[in-house]
């Protein structure tokens, strides 16, 4: 896990109170109630079948052989054949269930969507959230630096003073592992945070406004 401080990206309003959803939003919702109604659904016949599976052989002795040519051999066979097909249905609707929970899980995790009418301006809250953590990421590590080279000088104390408590205690505490790294925001957070602003940017300024343009730089995988 990243140790340093980082700003979650969501999309609550300014006073922190969440804002109502729009239509989209409850669209997304809808659909992952309903793939958590077909989860329910399958896991429900996946114990109906293991049930009957078990009940199918329950007057059955463990270990009990097929006793060939006596007048039990063929209820035998068959109640072995109906556990055997209740077990495979049970497995089947077992792994129906966790796909349809993943589905569940993955609802509105795949960007901002095209067809969301608050697209442009979640695309600028996420960019200014993004622009944030770097100038955080930059920060954290120049005041990093300072602590190394000089914790008792008067500007340090400064700097480390307008910190958070969980900020301040990440550079006070943090030890290098390698001699190249230049702070806690490690050196592959700033590069692949700053690629993601100017990937953020160029969709805003891009040709276009509303939801045609946006299809293909918000969330360019359209699912069914």
């Amino acid at each position: 896990m990243d140790k340093t401080a980082q700003t979650d990206c969501g999309l609550a309003s300014a006073n922190g109170e969440t804002e109502a959803p729009n239509k989209y939003e409850a669209k997304q919702e809808a659909r992952r109630e309903r793939y958590e109604g077909r989860a329910a659904k399958a896991e429900a016949n996946a114990n109906a079948r293991f049930n009957a599976a078990h009940s199918q052989v329950e007057g059955i002795p463990p270990g009990q052989p097929i006793l060939v040519g006596h007048h039990s051999e063929a209820r035998h066979r068959r109640d072995l054949e109906r556990h055997d097909n209740h077990m495979r249905a049970g497995i089947d609707n077992e792994k129906k269930a966790e796909h349809y929970r993943a589905k569940a899980a993955s609802v509105g995790t795949g960007g901002i969507g095209a067809d969301d009418p608050d697209a442009i301006e979640k695309l600028k809250t996420k960019l200014a959230q993004r622009v944030e953590r770097q100038e955080a990421f930059k920060r954290l590590n120049k005041i990093w630096r300072m602590h190394q080279k000089k914790p008792d000088a008067p500007a340090t104390a400064r700097a480390l003073a307008e910190l958070s408590e969980p900020e301040r205690k990440l550079v006070t505490t943090y030890k290098a592992q390698y001699s190249w790294e230049k702070g806690p925001a490690q050196d592959y957070q700033l590069p692949n945070n700053s690629a993601e602003i100017r990937r953020l940017k160029k969709a805003h300024r891009g040709p276009g406004t509303g939801r045609a343009a946006c299809r293909s730089r918000t969330n360019p995988r359209r699912r069914p």
